[in-house]
């Protein structure tokens, strides 16, 4: 099942850049055959993280009425947190042109980040944490959106 998260409101010049209210992030673990994992998986075993996302606001409103492609990329995150420790499972550059438009909506989806077997070693529950960082060189500006993670069980 997907999680929801939240993107950071972007203001720049007081131009709301990105609208966190209709931008949507949503992440799911899954099996490496794209199956929603169960929420067990062995230490042994690949795995990895769908990522589905759309943005909103100033920007790309301006990128579709001036017909330019948008610019900038987007760096999808997975980490594991375990008794105060983060691991890093792994990260994926997605270029912002490689979105599909809905109107002025700049769409994701189905963006895999795999997560190669052994990263996580321990046995143990495990907190998953998804992240996403959006990086435009002009104008300059940052934005990030998260999604708190759901627990899932290593053996």
């Amino acid at each position: 099942m997907a999680t929801k998260g939240v993107f950071d409101r972007l203001v720049n010049s007081g131009l709301m850049m990105i609208d966190e209210t209709t931008s949507t992030i949503s992440t799911e673990v899954q099996d490496p055959s794209g199956n929603p994992s169960n929420k067990v998986i062995r230490v042994s075993d690949l795995w990895q993280v769908r990522f589905d996302w759309s943005i909103g606001g100033f920007l790309p409103n301006l990128w579709a009425l001036l017909g330019v492609p948008p610019t900038g990329k987007f760096v999808l995150e997975v980490d594991a947190e375990y008794l105060g420790n983060e691991i890093m499972c792994g990260t994926l550059t997605v270029p912002a042109a490689t979105g599909t438009w809905n109107g002025s909506t700049l769409n994701f989806a189905a963006r895999i980040v795999p997560v190669p077997a052994g990263v996580i070693s321990k046995e143990g529950v495990y907190r998953i944490v998804k992240h996403l960082r959006y990086t435009n060189p002009v104008p300059a500006f940052k934005t990030a959106a998260f999604v708190e993670g759901e627990d899932i069980e290593f053996f």
